[in-house]
């Protein structure tokens, strides 16, 4: 795939980014768009993509106490 040199790196630092502790482990929603953005990259790569895999606990569900919310896991 012919991209030029300047949007690759923005596309490598938007996965970065996205990446991060926080940001997709943090809900279903994020988790999904990061391996959507793994998925674009190897296409332009032309390799197999590897996607995260879901934590066992979202983010989203962990009250700031650090402890699970009363029915999720603990």
């Amino acid at each position: 795939m012919d991209i030029d040199s300047k949007t690759m790196e923005t596309i490598k630092d938007l996965i970065k980014t996205q990446s991060q502790d926080g940001n997709w482990n943090y809900n279903e929603y994020m988790h999904g768009m990061v391996n959507g953005m793994i998925m674009i990259q190897a296409i332009i790569d032309g390799v197999e993509p590897v996607y995260l895999d879901a934590p066992d606990v979202w983010l989203k569900d962990v009250p700031s106490d650090g402890k699970t919310v009363l029915g999720q896991q603990e």
